[in-house]
């Protein structure tokens, strides 16, 4: 019995060392829908003050399925409680997530991710809040947040992201309040000089700001940043950057002396030259701002590319790409009529001369049916312009390029059409 007792301990400093490397990631999901305590861990055991094996974390991550609907969690599952308030199924849950929070070890904790898509608590990332105040060397920060709340119409929940002074990595998706932006311009210039990553995704916002005129108002925002901070400075260590529905066109020099405006200024502030990865979807006026960069005679250092536009964006594009050599991913996804004319084979011309690097390519048209009598008018779906003249670019793609993954908007007949021309290379 004493043999089969000691086979079954384990050894404290395996242990130790054990539960350190199993807790040094936590992530907890929660339906955004109905959140409930039903789905928080028990195991982690929140108890409010730092215990138990939440101090070994190092990555702390809160998930909720994405949904764009424009409704805070905060505003779900509204029940009474036996007191005669009234509170939302989130609220229920909150205090438990602070407690998980809360029994973090101060100052250890290198990821944060609220992806809830809702209003972050005060207690948080708020003037007093404890990401913000006991955890001062956070690196990386995801916030899916969503400010059309009606328990927040009072913007009680502002974050304070400019006291993270240490980040490189920062997303925040949904954004839509003033107060958002100028956080965001807090925590930019908190971190000109070690930000390497930045993905920002507006959310109904309607390209504009109050004040800013309607639509040129990122622009004025990256200027105002940067000039702030010196004549000269700029977002150093950035080399991601992803935009989402954050309107590029130019806006007047407002202030006299403030440097650089309009797509000018905005290259010089995200230091487009060293990016390695630049992802623009939706973004109004991407094409100016590809003309931009390419009239600037910068240096690019680009090796991946995601650009979600219109058809009208293709000769930019095509600029673009002969103005560089070195990618080696391309994904690209044009929306399109699908009466407009045919392209011509320009743009391939210009993928071609990175055949020596790019190995990944993702190109997809979005059609839009024309027929005004077809039941489906008016739907977008995936499809080639030209059967013909897109499979005879293929032939020429593949000819040219030496791709490890080639990915296709095709239906069934295109798509045997593409695989006769890769294995009988003569034809077409």
């Amino acid at each position: 019995m004493k043999d089969l007792k000691s086979l079954c301990e384990v050894s404290k400093i395996f242990n130790i060392y054990a539960t350190s490397l199993l807790y040094e990631t936590v992530n907890i999901e929660i339906n955004k829908c109905s959140p409930d305590l039903a789905c928080f861990p028990k195991c982690l055991s929140p108890g409010g003050s730092p215990s138990g094996p939440l101090v070994f974390t190092k990555n702390l991550h809160f998930n909720s399925y994405y949904n764009t609907d424009g409704f805070c969690a905060h505003d779900r599952g509204i029940a009474r409680q036996p007191n005669g308030e009234t509170l939302s199924a989130f609220e229920n849950l909150k205090p438990y997530l602070l407690d998980v929070i809360r029994g973090l070890k101060p100052n250890t904790i290198r990821s944060f991710s609220w992806n809830l898509m809702s209003c972050v608590p005060r207690e948080i990332l708020g003037p007093e809040g404890y990401i913000s105040l006991r955890q001062p060397q956070l690196q990386a920060l995801s916030l899916i947040t969503c400010n059309a709340c009606a328990q927040n119409s009072d913007h009680k929940y502002t974050l304070y992201l400019h006291k993270l002074q240490h980040l490189r990595s920062l997303s925040w998706k949904a954004m839509s309040a003033i107060e958002e932006f100028d956080e965001l311009k807090g925590a930019l210039k908190a971190n000109l000089d070690n930000l390497e990553s930045l993905e920002l995704q507006v959310f109904d916002w309607g390209w504009g700001r109050p004040g800013l005129g309607v639509r040129p108002f990122f622009v004025s925002f990256m200027n105002d940043v940067v000039v702030s901070q010196g004549p000269t400075r700029a977002l150093t260590a950035l080399r991601s950057l992803a935009l989402t529905r954050v309107c590029l066109e130019p806006t007047p020099d407002v202030v006299p002396g403030s440097g650089p405006t309009g797509c000018r200024g905005l290259i010089q502030a995200l230091n487009i030259s060293n990016l390695s990865s630049l992802k623009l979807t939706h973004c109004l006026n991407t094409n100016g701002l590809l003309d931009a960069v390419t009239n600037s005679g910068a240096h690019l250092s680009l090796t991946s590319l995601e650009l979600v536009v219109n058809e009208n964006s293709r000769p930019g594009l095509t600029k673009f790409l002969r103005g560089f050599h070195g990618l080696t991913e391309l994904y690209l996804l044009f929306f399109h009529r699908l009466d407009l004319p045919d392209g011509d084979y320009k743009l391939w011309e210009a993928i071609a001369t990175h055949n020596s690097t790019l190995r990944r390519l993702i190109y997809h048209h979005r059609g839009m049916n024309p027929d005004v009598i077809s039941q489906k008018f008016g739907a977008y779906f995936d499809a080639l312009g030209n059967l013909e003249n897109d499979a005879a670019a293929f032939k020429y793609m593949t000819k040219n390029l030496s791709l490890h993954c080639i990915g296709l908007s095709l239906d069934e007949f295109a798509l045997g059409v593409c695989f006769y021309i890769f294995l009988a290379p003569s034809i077409v």
